[in-house]
């Protein structure tokens, strides 16, 4: 049987090499410019965005369970980046909304992904830039669509 493409060039493979040395290499240059990492960048993305915006929310556009949001809100009051109020949809939720300090820190991590975006454009020529992106996006999109895919 003959290999795909995808296999003859190891792309699984190397796209796990890359997303995770992408990840650590921004996670390094947060800590050292705003002490945080992706994924509480990406939440505190998302309550500014959205703000103000249920905990539930940002678990499910994270992909990730709410106790693990519930850990990442809790570490992002007590640094004083966001704020919890009670909901005015819901009694039992709270609703979560930036600080200024909070607003701070998204400015402060910009130049780390600024640097990661750089690189990327390094390697990737902008004419394939588009077609890459649509591919990872198709393949993200078909696995979020198939049950048991969670994180």
């Amino acid at each position: 049987m003959p290999k795909s493409p995808a296999s003859q060039n190891r792309l699984y493979f190397l796209l796990q090499r890359t997303a995770h040395a992408l990840k650590v290499r921004a996670d390094t240059d947060l800590k050292n410019t705003c002490g945080l990492t992706t994924a509480q960048i990406a939440a505190l993305n998302l309550i500014n965005e959205r703000a103000p915006v249920a905990q539930n929310v940002i678990a499910r556009e994270l992909r990730q369970k709410e106790s693990a949001i519930t850990a990442m809100v809790k570490r992002l009051e007590t640094r004083g980046l966001i704020k919890k109020k009670k909901s005015a949809e819901d009694d039992r939720a709270w609703a979560l909304e930036p600080t200024k300090k909070g607003i701070g820190a998204l400015a402060d991590a910009a130049p780390a992904f600024l640097e990661i975006n750089a690189l990327i454009d390094q390697h990737v020529p902008s004419s394939q830039a588009k077609t890459v992106g649509t591919a990872l996006l198709k393949i993200l999109n078909s696995l979020e669509d198939t049950p048991g895919t969670e994180t």
